[in-house]
């Protein structure tokens, strides 16, 4: 019975905890992930394979302090929302294509920043 993962939680596993860890005898499915990764257009493989190195989502948030360079927020929302939709595509490339795991997500919110209240 193949396992349900993440899109996320499936490129840190692959990327950070075998490809580039150095395996010797790195799992097939973590291979087809990394090359799936690799094909994408460069910009995305990039963007796609430095978080899974780190297992650490881009950061879309001022730092706290009073925002100064609207452009730079803007800029930093761009990049996570590129890459949330960059691991949905990765994981609609992968559906079907491996043999652990069936991929789902990501779960990972499109546009954290937006926050809607009701009442």
């Amino acid at each position: 019975m193949r396992k349900k993962i993440d899109i996320q939680d499936l490129l840190v596993w692959a990327f950070r905890d075998h490809v580039e860890a150095g395996v010797a005898d790195p799992p097939p499915d973590a291979l087809s992930v990394y090359w799936a990764v690799m094909a994408l257009p460069s910009a995305e493989a990039e963007l796609i394979a430095r978080h899974a190195r780190t297992g650490v989502a881009p950061d879309w948030r001022p730092d706290g302090a009073p925002v100064e360079h609207l452009g730079e927020m803007r800029r930093q929302r761009a990049v996570y929302a590129d890459w949330v939709m960059s691991m949905a595509r990765l994981a609609i490339m992968l559906e079907g294509t491996l043999n652990e795991f069936d991929v789902t997500g990501p779960a990972a919110n499109d546009a954290p920043w937006i926050i809607t209240r009701f009442g």
